[in-house]
């Protein structure tokens, strides 16, 4: 008797971790394809390129945006999969003051030293 209550209640706790352990990845993937933005631009430059992949770009002194590949040295950097824009010694030229309403929800920004350009 004592057997089969203590099988039950494995089965039970392993049903358990099972649904738990699906929900949060599923959770989080649904959040990613809701909050990705399908523009972005840095300076007068359109960041996103519609695939999948991150987009690298260099600025040069007068804030102009230039593509790059992911090895070479770059400044903006805008990654689709975690909904993130990275500035790194970026000048940017002109800009906006960002609604935080209009942020989607789990997306991110940072910023290490930005040159704002008057």
């Amino acid at each position: 008797m004592k057997k089969r209550i203590w099988s039950k209640a494995v089965s039970i706790f392993t049903a358990i971790l099972l649904v738990v352990g699906i929900v949060p990845n599923t959770t989080i993937t649904a959040l990613a394809a809701v909050g990705a933005p399908s523009q972005l631009y840095v300076g007068n430059k359109q960041v996103i390129s519609g695939s999948d992949n991150a987009t690298y770009w260099t600025t040069d002194t007068d804030g102009n945006l230039t593509q790059s590949a992911a090895d070479q040295s770059w400044n903006v950097k805008y990654d689709p999969a975690t909904v993130t824009l990275t500035l790194r010694g970026a000048t940017i030229r002109e800009g906006l003051i960002p609604d935080q309403r209009l942020l989607a929800p789990g997306s991110m920004l940072s910023a290490a030293s930005v040159n704002q350009l008057p």
